[in-house]
């Protein structure tokens, strides 16, 4: 999945986010996300404190956690969140390198399920 952040982000983000996953994923493990926060101006605290909780939460299912950023701020704040969360975090200035983690994660992706759409037994 490939989120996209413009502007400045609060706590509400995060509510949107995780009913998404929720309602797209359900229980699903094997998650990949791509953020894409390049036009992000920043976030508030309880925007970051959210974003680390349900991190960890998901951080056991996702495969790849991947960000595109630009913003020294941002980034700064997502170095925190990241070590905070610890393992796959993996933060990208450069458009080229980011959608390489994108074509990565969906061959990753796509390798996890057979012809039929069918997760396999692998990936399980």
């Amino acid at each position: 999945m490939v989120f996209k952040y413009r502007g400045h982000s609060d706590a509400s983000y995060v509510d949107f986010l995780e009913g998404v996953v929720d309602d797209v994923f359900g229980g699903r493990r094997d998650l990949h996300f791509l953020v894409d926060c390049e036009e992000q101006t920043g976030f508030d605290a309880q925007f970051r404190r959210r974003i680390v909780e349900w991190a960890k939460r998901l951080e056991p299912r996702t495969m790849t956690y991947c960000l595109l950023v630009r913003s020294r701020v941002v980034a700064l704040g997502i170095a925190v969140a990241g070590l905070l969360v610890g393992g796959k975090t993996k933060v990208v200035s450069d458009r080229e390198k980011f959608n390489s983690q994108l074509e990565l994660a969906v061959r990753r992706s796509g390798a996890a399920h057979d012809s039929r759409g069918v997760l396999s037994e692998t990936a399980r």
